[in-house]
């Protein structure tokens, strides 16, 4: 990454991912207890809006990266987001409350949080161009 420090700390739960995402996003914690952030292109002038939240599993814990792209998608604006989503090689679309999402889910116990802030990065410039291109076709 360009003129930033890659943080080789190692993720062990879920306040050690919070401490992380507080330090190199300036993420904030929701009323719900998932963690909300901004991705920003600044030169473009556009944003992206990341949602973080855990659940433990037998293998260990998860961290489901969200990201909205649009609320209350037609059918068909929800299969061509699902087509697109299948070539990106990360993430899916879930829905949730009527709101479509590029969601990637990340076991994270052992990982370097530089691993992390790559998907995190990765999946907001997914989802920003998903939603460009979705309110292009309308």
């Amino acid at each position: 990454m360009f003129g930033r420090k890659k943080d080789k700390r190692i993720l062990t739960d879920w306040p050690s991912l919070q401490d992380a995402l507080v330090a190199f996003f300036d993420a904030t914690q929701t009323p719900e207890g998932d963690m909300s952030l901004r991705i920003e292109w600044k030169a473009e002038k556009r944003h992206q809006e990341i949602r973080v939240t855990h659940a433990p599993t037998p293998l260990g814990p998860v961290a489901f990266v969200t990201a909205p792209l649009l609320s209350a998608p037609t059918e068909s604006q929800l299969k061509w987001l699902m087509s697109q989503s299948a070539k990106l090689l990360m993430g899916g679309i879930v829905l949730d409350n009527g709101i479509a999402h590029l969601r990637s889910t990340v076991p994270f116990e052992g990982t370097a949080f530089s691993e992390i802030d790559v998907i995190i990065r990765q999946l907001a410039a997914n989802a920003d161009n998903l939603r460009e291109e979705i309110t292009e076709i309308g």
